[in-house]
C-alpha cells in the first residue's frame, strides 16, 4: 500500500547546495543534508578545489548526492555559488557551507515559513556557533528574537545599514527561491547592486537583494551550525580579500541612502559607525581613511 499523503507529494523540491573548497568537514556537511526530515530534496556539491580531495569525499556517498565541478572561476567562491544556482532544480535553494552543518529539521521548518501566505522572500533561522571540533560555543541571535518573526524587508536593510551588522548570518542559515537568484536573462545573479560588485559581503548583498523583493521571516530555533575556525574567510590573515568585508559596509550605507531606506540623522549615525569600523582596520589597510572620505562625499551628495 502506498501511504504517501497528497500533502507530501505536493511539497516543493529543495536543492541543498554545498559550495565545496575545503574537504576537512565536508562529510559532516553532506551528512547533515542527507539527514533532513523534509522530502523531496536533492543534494548537490560543487567542487571548487585545486585537488581531488572534494571529489574523493563525494565518491563515498555514491548516488545519494550529485557531484559537479565548478568551471566558473570568479572571485573567492562567487562562481561556485553561481554554478550551484545553475545546477539546482528545486523551487528553493538551501545552501550549506563545506564546514557548516544543518539541524535535521532545518529544511522542513524553513519551507513552512517560505510557503506562508505572506510569501517571504528571505527565510532564515537563528544559528548555533560551534568550534573547530563541532562543540557548541553559543547561540547567535543578533536580533534578540524570542519567537519566530515575520518582518518588512526594507526594515531589515535599515537595521543592517544603521548598525553595520549582518543580523541574518551566513549562507548556511537561509532558504531562498531559486527564481529570485536569477537575472532577467535567466543567468545566476552576479552579486552586484546598483552596478557595484560586492566582493566581501556576498551574503549581505544577497540579503539586501531578497529583502527588496518582499517580507522576511526568521525562525527562532537554531537550525544551522556555523563553524568558527582559524582558516575561515572572516580571518584577515587567511583571506586575501578581507578588506572588502570592511569596505562593502560602505556600499551598504550608500545603497541605503540612495534607496531612501535611511535618511536624516540616521545617515550620521550610520556614517559614525562606519568611521569607527574603518578606523579599527586602518592599521592593516592604510587606504581606508581615504575610502571613508569618498563614502561620505557620495552619501552627502545623495541626501
Amino acid at each position: 500500500m502506498n501511504d504517501a499523503s497528497p500533502e507530501r507529494l505536493e511539497q516543493p523540491l529543495v536543492s541543498i547546495c554545498i559550495p565545496a573548497y575545503k574537504a576537512r568537514d565536508l562529510r559532516v556537511a553532506i551528512g547533515s543534508a542527507l539527514a533532513q526530515t523534509y522530502e523531496p530534496v536533492e543534494v548537490i556539491v560543487s567542487d571548487d578545489a585545486p585537488t581531488d580531495a572534494i571529489r574523493a569525499v563525494c565518491a563515498g556517498f555514491g548516488a545519494a548526492i550529485r557531484y559537479v565541478y565548478n568551471e566558473d572561476r570568479v572571485g573567492l567562491g562567487r562562481g561556485n555559488y553561481r554554478n550551484l544556482i545553475r545546477e539546482a532544480r528545486g523551487k528553493y535553494i538551501k545552501f550549506v557551507m563545506d564546514d557548516d552543518f544543518l539541524h535535521p529539521f532545518c529544511v522542513q521548518e524553513l519551507v513552512k515559513l517560505a510557503e506562508h501566505p505572506s510569501a517571504p522572500r528571505l527565510v532564515a533561522s537563528l544559528r548555533q556557533e560551534v568550534d573547530e571540533n563541532g562543540s557548541p560555543v553559543g547561540l547567535l541571535n543578533p536580533l534578540n528574537l524570542d519567537k519566530t518573526t515575520f518582518g518588512d524587508g526594507r526594515e531589515l536593510i535599515k537595521i543592517m545599514a544603521l548598525h553595520l551588522v549582518n543580523v541574518i548570518g551566513e549562507f548556511s542559515t537561509v532558504l531562498m527561491r531559486r527564481a529570485d537568484m536569477l537575472d532577467p536573462s535567466g543567468e545566476p545573479w552576479g552579486f552586484e547592486l546598483d552596478g557595484q560588485l560586492w566582493r566581501g559581503l556576498d551574503d549581505v548583498a544577497t540579503w539586501v537583494r531578497l529583502a527588496l523583493l518582499g517580507p522576511v521571516a526568521v525562525h527562532v530555533s537554531p537550525l544551522s551550525y556555523f563553524r568558527r575556525h582559524r582558516n575561515s574567510n572572516s580571518n584577515p590573515a587567511y583571506n586575501p580579500e578581507f578588506i572588502y568585508a570592511v569596505t562593502d559596509w560602505g556600499l551598504l550605507v550608500r545603497f541605503a541612502v540612495t534607496h531612501r531606506i535611511i535618511g536624516g540623522e540616521e545617515i550620521d549615525v550610520s556614517l559614525g559607525r562606519l568611521r569607527g569600523l574603518y578606523q579599527s582596520f586602518a592599521n592593516l589597510y592604510p587606504e581606508l581613511p581615504a575610502q571613508y572620505s569618498r563614502v561620505v562625499a557620495d552619501v552627502k551628495g545623495d541626501e
